[in-house]
């Protein structure tokens, strides 16, 4: 019984010895860090550990993090979002002062009144008000290069009120040196009024903490980016080490920097070549198993990766498929649009022909005039003279009446044909409205459609990665104990040899995830721990002989 409990303890130390041997009291480090709104992806690495977790900061950890020098950046950009550029200062390093107005605020720019400062710096991007100022500049528009459509936004604090700059990415400048003339930008300033009484408030940085949060949820990148230094530093002081340990995973980096001296010692020593081989298939398949439980993960979560990438794609042909429909509806609007002015110029066509008209009756009453200066020219007499006047005039009246009625029937003509065309400009422009509103309503329906599926696909993403995450850890749970066979042991025989020499090291090659390794099992310890405990083997051994003869005697 005795020797079966050593030939168990010495397979569960040959077991371990790997691991104990690459144990590691370093702290953890992050190598990469990616927050996808409040929450943060992390990576890193320990010894020859490595931790994927995905971690959330608390409001304690953030506001911890803004009393911090390294905090100032996140702290500026939260307070700025949130109090819309009102001048701030920290007071005991638990609370920020501000002052605010009772009634709020007033926007003024060129003489228009907004309700904030961005509102103001969008109509100065606008072509309406580009276009008044397009006289001071040459080719004055909204865009340049990669700043195209971009303005950026200054507030200063003076007295009771604030000033506030709108720099506008724009074209050609004439005369760079009167204006910003840095990238083409022109600055542009407007005056911010408070409505009533300015009252000092005060914020505590744990509400700042709740904002930087909610402000990344929603996208505020800069405040992301704080957030990512927050789990950066809680990360170095330890406040995740429960969480990394949890999820981490061993390393298998090995060198055989040592085989080749190993190998001439072990050929100097005859003795070594004799020692008894060691039966480690037991640990062998048991890291086999091991190997290919974790390569059969990578598979799974490359799977589910594949399936988010293809729920991306299908959610992007949706939104192009709708922007197509948005973009054809568009170009119907502006052909009938074309259509309308068309009809324009058919009109004005009506009308020049009527003016023709009366130009050719009024050519007809001078010939009947000509007539009668030709008559008097000729000398004809008085009877025939007033034969030819009154001819004359007859066929004045009746060119005349002609005329008239010729205009008459025009103008009554032209009335209908106006009265029918604009009968179908208001229905083209009723069209066009009915239009322009369905177009507002699947734009905005689109816009709905695409916040919905990238929500829909960031939570797939989440219940995806938490879903690995719990399998790793049920997989750690349910792989903690390596299965080793008893060794079989003769019980008839007992043949004890202290030749005080060791078995040399054994290397035993095994494969990971396509990469292949080796674990060396060093016997010097053991070894040693085997001849200082000789003499007490020898004498129990002697003390056994003698019970057994004493047994056998009697």
């Amino acid at each position: 019984m005795t020797k079966q409990a050593l030939a168990i303890l010495l397979s569960i130390i040959i077991a371990t010895y790997p691991l104990l041997a690459y144990a590691s009291v370093a702290s953890w480090t992050a190598t990469k860090v990616n927050a996808v709104g409040s929450t943060t992806f992390v990576e890193a690495i320990k010894g020859n550990k490595k931790s994927i977790a995905k971690i959330t900061p608390s409001v304690s950890a953030v506001s911890k993090f803004l009393r911090t020098l390294n905090g100032l950046s996140l702290l500026h950009s939260t307070v700025s979002t949130l109090l819309d550029g009102v001048d701030w200062v920290m007071t005991d390093g638990s609370a920020i002062k501000y002052k605010d107005s009772a009634q709020g605020f007033e926007y003024i720019f060129y003489g228009k009144s907004f309700t904030s400062a961005e509102e103001a710096c969008n109509y100065a991007k606008s072509s309406a008000f580009l276009g008044s100022q397009s006289r001071f500049y040459s080719r004055l528009s909204n865009g340049y290069g990669s700043d195209r459509g971009k303005y950026y936004l200054a507030i200063n604090h003076y007295n009771y009120g604030w000033s506030f700059n709108c720099v506008i990415s724009v074209d050609y400048i004439v005369n760079k040196d009167d204006i910003i003339p840095s990238g083409y930008k022109v600055t542009y300033s407007g005056s911010k009024y408070a409505k009533g009484e300015i009252i000092e408030k005060t914020l505590p940085l744990d509400a700042v903490a709740e904002q930087a949060i909610a402000q990344a949820k929603q996208g505020n990148k800069e405040v992301q980016a704080g957030l990512e230094q927050v789990v950066r530093e809680a990360i170095k002081a330890g406040s995740y080490n429960e969480t990394l340990e949890t999820n981490a995973t061993i390393i298998n980096d090995q060198t055989n920097t040592n085989e080749t001296s190993q190998t001439n010692q072990n050929s100097k020593d005859e003795t070594n070549k004799k020692a008894p081989p060691i039966d480690i298939s037991s640990i062998t398949n048991a890291i086999s198993s091991l190997a290919n439980r974790i390569s059969s993960d990578f598979d799974r979560l490359a799977g589910k990766q594949d399936q988010i990438i293809s729920e991306q794609q299908t959610t992007t042909r949706v939104i192009n498929t709708q922007t197509d429909e948005i973009l054809e509806r568009q170009k119907k609007t502006k052909i009938a649009i074309d259509e309308m002015l068309v009809q324009g110029k058919l009109v004005n066509t009506n009308i020049d022909r009527v003016i023709d008209e009366l130009r050719t009756n009024k050519d007809v009453t001078k010939v009947g005039l000509d007539n009668i200066h030709d008559a008097l020219e000729k000398g004809l007499n008085g009877e025939l003279i007033n034969r030819k006047i009154d001819e004359a005039i007859e066929q004045a009246k009746i060119n005349n009446q002609n005329a008239t009625d010729a205009f008459k029937d025009a103008i009554n003509k032209q009335l209908e044909a106006q009265a029918r065309e604009n009968e179908k400009v208001v229905s083209s422009v009723k069209d066009i409205e009915s239009a322009i509103a369905e177009l507002q309503r699947q734009q905005e329906q689109a816009r709905a459609q695409a916040k919905a599926d990238a929500k829909a696909n960031t939570d797939r993403i989440v219940e995806a990665i938490e879903a690995i995450t719990k399998e790793e850890e049920l997989t750690k749970q349910e792989n903690t104990e390596i299965k080793i066979d008893e060794p079989k042991i003769p019980i008839n025989s007992v043949n004890v040899s202290f030749a005080k020499t060791c078995p040399p090291d054994t290397q035993i090659p095994f494969s990971i995830v396509g990469r292949q390794m080796n674990i060396t099992i060093s016997y010097a310890n053991l070894c040693q721990l085997a001849i200082s405990l000789s003499w007490l083997v020898k004498v129990l051994s002697t003390l056994m002989a003698a019970y057994i003869l004493t047994g056998i005697k009697s």
